[in-house]
C-alpha cells in the first residue's frame, strides 16, 4: 500500500494557496481544472517529502460553509488489490460500527425514549453526518444530509452496515433505513424501533 494524498475542500483557493504555500512552505505540484464538474484540484507537497501530497478541492461558485466536518474530504491510498481490500474493509464495517456504537451508548442510554433520536443525531453529527432529529408521521426520526461514505457506498452499498450497526448499538434499538442518499434520496433517513432490553 502506498499513501497518495489527503483531500481538503476550500472556499477561497487563492487564500488557501497563500496559507499552504507562502505560510507553510508547500509547493504546487500540479493543477487540474474540471469544467464539466465545476471544480479545480490543486496538489501540494513539502519540498522534503514530495510523495506526500495535499489535494485542495475548490468547487466553483460554492457558497457552502464547510465547517470542521465538511472541509475534510478523504485520504487516498494505492493498493495492490482493490477488490480484496474492499472485501476486508466491508467485513470489518459492522464490527467497527458496533464498537463505536457501544461507546456512544454510554451517552445515549441515560436519555428518555423521546430524546433518543436527538441524542443519536448529535452523535452522528459529531461524526460528520450533518444529522438532525425530525418529526415525521408523528414519530421522531433521524435524517443525515452528508454520507461520510458516499463515494464508497455508491460502489458498495453494503457499506451502510457500519451506519446501521453503530446506531443499533448506540440506541439498543432496531434501526430501519427509510431513505438513502446513495439511492437518490434527499437524505439518509432512519426510524428507530422499540428499545431492546440490555443485559446488566
Amino acid at each position: 500500500m502506498k499513501y497518495l494524498h489527503t483531500m481538503v475542500r476550500v472556499c477561497d483557493l487563492d487564500a488557501s494557496l497563500r496559507f499552504y504555500c507562502e505560510g507553510l512552505g508547500l509547493r504546487e505540484v500540479r493543477r487540474q481544472k474540471v469544467p464539466e464538474g465545476k471544480y479545480t484540484l490543486v496538489f501540494l507537497s513539502a519540498p522534503e517529502s514530495p510523495e506526500a501530497e495535499i489535494e485542495l478541492t475548490w468547487n466553483w461558485g460554492s457558497q457552502e460553509d464547510y465547517g470542521s466536518a465538511r472541509n475534510f474530504g478523504h485520504l487516498a491510498f494505492r493498493v495492490d488489490d482493490i477488490y480484496a481490500t474492499c472485501a476486508r474493509l466491508q467485513a470489518m464495517l459492522g464490527d467497527i460500527g458496533r464498537e463505536l456504537g457501544a461507546a456512544a451508548a454510554e451517552r445515549i442510554s441515560t436519555v428518555s425514549d423521546d430524546e433518543t433520536a436527538r441524542a443519536l443525531a448529535e452523535q452522528l453529527d459529531a461524526l460528520g453526518y450533518e444529522a438532525q432529529a425530525v418529526k415525521r408521521d408523528g414519530e421522531m426520526q433521524v435524517e443525515a444530509y452528508n454520507c461520510v461514505f458516499h463515494a464508497l457506498a455508491k460502489a458498495h452499498p453494503d457499506v451502510c452496515r457500519f451506519d446501521l450497526a453503530f446506531m443499533e448499538a448506540a440506541t439498543g434499538r432496531s434501526v430501519h433505513h427509510l431513505e438513502c442518499l446513495v439511492r437518490g434520496g434527499n437524505a439518509c433517513r432512519f426510524r428507530l424501533g422499540a428499545r431492546e432490553k440490555r443485559e446488566t
